[in-house]
């Protein structure tokens, strides 16, 4: 009776972790730097259903992490001198039809950190792109957001209204 209780307890537990295990999409990519190298890089991923954590970088550049499925996760990678870059990640609706699903257990892709003094026009004021499902397909989507920073939108605008 011990026995088959024990047995029980270890498939009850191995069940679970198959379940849990397949409830998460993993994400791999590649950070570059232009003008640079990975030295002073902070890669964090956090999330509101997550703990933060640092991610470690390969010397190449190779990250991978996990992001449960049904929440939302944001990546921050910063270095001196560059601009901040985030992400956001949306796995709801990731696994909403079986047969999209399988493909949607990974997600893959490179990130390029800028020198601020090579593009001091741009500012991110959120994310840079959104990866996200679709809620019907469950099929991958990316958003990419790039602004001006309003500090130039605004100097352009004074010296519009000078020359007037």
């Amino acid at each position: 009776m011990i026995l088959r209780a024990m047995f029980i307890l270890s498939f009850a537990a191995i069940l679970s972790f198959s379940a849990n295990a397949q409830d998460q999409i993993s994400v791999y990519g590649i950070v570059s730097v232009v003008a640079g190298d990975l030295d002073e890089l902070n890669f964090v991923v956090y999330g509101k259903e997550m703990e933060a954590r640092r991610l470690d970088i390969s010397k190449k550049g190779k990250f991978y992490f996990t992001v449960p499925v049904g929440t939302v996760a944001f990546i921050r990678c910063s270095k001196p001198g560059y601009l901040t870059k985030r992400i956001k990640i949306d796995t709801h609706h990731a696994f909403v039809t079986k047969e999209n699903s399988k493909f949607n257990k990974s997600v893959d892709f490179d990130l390029e950190m800028i020198p601020q003094s090579y593009r001091s026009d741009l500012n991110f004021e959120g994310p840079v792109a959104t990866i996200s499902f679709d809620e019907r397909s469950g099929l991958l989507k990316m958003v990419y957001n790039y602004k001006k920073s309003k500090s130039e939108d605004k100097k352009r605008s004074e010296e519009m209204e000078s020359t007037k």
